[in-house]
């Protein structure tokens, strides 16, 4: 006679009971961590890989922006395009300034207008090339994105435009530059202003939250230069004679 414990029948069920049990508290907080840190990592990756995108795409649209302002030199007796076409005022607010500006002038060279939104909310149309990935929908400024260095594009009441034979340091001074504040871009950088006084402004140079400016100098290339880097580095870097 067998007991209930010594019972085949019983011991087996006993046995199958044990090896369908579910997961253990501990268990399932060990998964759920494993899950989470896999997650985030792959958002990380994520991120990483979107960021590298937009500096690809805006690191090309500035090559692209060099490529235009040469040919408008070539097409204009080797003249660069004044910042803009006209002041009111002549003074360094940027509040008054007037029609054609560099940006427009390039324009004919670059590719037709697409619809976005200013950082007024107001829709305009505007050349993607001009247009930085990294500023959303709301962020954009109506004339361009990027900043065209006044050391380049001169204040049109100098009455004296930038000769390409006059450059002696073509790959060595900053052209275009990522300009403005993470949440509003800008044209322009008053060079004068920015390395004399260095001043956080709504047109100074920004990284976008990169670290890294991105640029493009007189003679078309392109760099990514630590925000330090580009501080400390402002006259050599946008100065024609520093």
């Amino acid at each position: 006679m067998y007991s209930l414990f010594q019972n085949p029948v019983v011991c087996g069920q006993r046995d199958r009971r044990s090896q369908l049990r579910g997961f253990t508290l501990i268990e399932m907080f060990v998964v759920l961590s494993i899950v989470a840190v896999m997650a985030s990592l792959l958002l990380m990756g994520f991120g990483r890989a979107m960021q590298l995108s937009k500096m690809a795409k805006s690191t090309s649209n500035l090559r692209a922006i060099a490529t235009s302002i040469n040919l408008y030199v070539s097409d204009n007796q080797g003249r660069y395009p004044y910042l803009c076409d006209n002041t009111t005022t002549g003074d360094y607010t940027g509040t008054s300034y007037q029609g054609n500006y560099w940006s427009d002038l390039i324009r004919p060279y670059l590719l037709p207008n697409q619809s976005y939104v200013n950082y007024s909310g107001q829709k305009f149309n505007q050349c993607p090339t001009l247009i930085d990935p990294f500023m959303k929908n709301g962020q954009h400024h109506t004339i361009c994105d990027y900043g065209g260095s006044t050391e380049v594009f001169r204040f049109p009441w100098l009455n004296v435009a930038m000769r390409a034979a006059t450059v002696s340091r073509a790959s060595q001074v900053v052209m275009v530059v990522t300009a403005g504040t993470s949440v509003r871009a800008t044209w322009y950088l008053d060079v004068s202003s920015y390395v004399n006084s260095y001043a956080s402004k709504t047109n100074d140079v920004n990284d976008r939250g990169t670290g890294e400016i991105l640029c493009v100098f007189i003679d078309g290339h392109t760099e990514a230069i630590p925000t330090a880097e580009f501080v400390e580095n402002r006259r050599t870097l946008l100065l024609m004679n520093p």
